[in-house]
């Protein structure tokens, strides 16, 4: 059998780091596709780092292009999106953007995915911000230099990218035959960490990242999850009440072990995966994580 090809076009490419990504996810197709990759940016700097990374690779090409003038007019089954580019429009802008991917999609009779990937309007890393869909990030996670990227940016909950998704769809006059959302790193967002957009968040990413290197060193009292004090949807509180009663049952479970046999780098190491399993298993879309992951899926041989 021959294998398939999977034509991608990345929006917002970056560095490129999401082919690297997408190559790892297709290791374990039995006959992997052959991917026809083409990056889109608007930072020439990353580009060039891209380019440099993946030169002589064959199917593989990054250009200089704003997806808010255009997408190119080429057949992809793919639209990637990582890093949350999407997030650096307007909620209009997102919405002309998906509408013009949605009209190629059915130009090319093509059946694809998009993936939009935003920053999540609820996510604890910056709590007091969550009266605001849109606000100045800075990108303290990044190291080096005298002062970090900052940028205007837009916030979703799944509800609020639901909305902008339908109208894209009456705008091009097509219906997505499939719609997911996903939320990514409920606890483990990188401000967890550095603490930029909220000085009451505690460093869960730090100490789960602790806990797999079997560190034992630290008070699991640290690392019990305390539910946001600011105002939200009454689906979103729901979900956070329930996901620190799951959270800090686990630890608590884990800190009694601990009493009771003494502490050891492997029930670190278990209340690790146990952690990350919840978060995996919790999660609803519901913009409540780092970013929020909608994979909406067209088939352009309907229209």
């Amino acid at each position: 059998m021959s294998p398939i090809e999977l034509r991608v076009i990345d929006i917002g490419s970056g560095t490129g780091d999401a082919l690297r990504l997408l190559d790892g996810a297709l290791e374990v197709c039995p006959i992997p596709p052959v991917v026809e990759y083409l990056g889109l940016d608007v930072d020439p700097s990353m580009l060039d780092i891209a380019r440099a990374a993946h030169r002589g690779r064959a199917g593989v090409g990054f250009v200089l292009a704003d997806v808010r003038d255009g997408v190119p007019a080429r057949p992809a089954e793919l639209y990637l999106s990582s890093g949350v580019p999407y997030s650096h429009l307007s909620r209009s802008e997102l919405e002309s953007v998906l509408a013009d991917i949605f009209r190629t999609i059915v130009k090319n009779r093509t059946r694809s995915v998009v993936v939009v990937d935003v920053l999540g309007r609820y996510s604890i890393e910056w709590a007091p911000h969550w009266a605001f869909d849109q606000w100045t990030y800075e990108m303290t996670f990044f190291h080096g230099g005298d002062r970090p990227p900052r940028a205007d940016m837009s916030f979703y909950s799944g509800k609020e990218l639901a909305a902008v998704i339908a109208a894209a769809g009456q705008r091009s006059a097509v219906k997505p035959y499939k719609i997911e959302f996903f939320d990514r790193s409920i606890s483990v967002g990188r401000h967890t960490a550095t603490g930029t957009f909220s000085s009451e968040v505690r460093p869960y990413r730090s100490l789960v990242n602790r806990l797999f290197q079997g560190d034992t060193t630290f008070d699991l009292d640290d690392l019990l999850f305390v539910v946001p004090r600011y105002d939200a949807p009454a689906d979103v509180g729901r979900f956070f009440t329930s996901f620190a009663s799951s959270w800090n049952a686990s630890v608590r479970r884990c800190a009694d072990t601990e009493r009771n046999t003494g502490k050891s780098a492997e029930l670190r190491i278990c209340l690790a995966e146990d952690l990350r399993s919840l978060e995996f298993r919790s999660q609803q879309g519901l913009g409540v994580g780092h970013s929020l992951i909608c994979l909406i899926s067209v088939d352009g041989r309907d229209g």
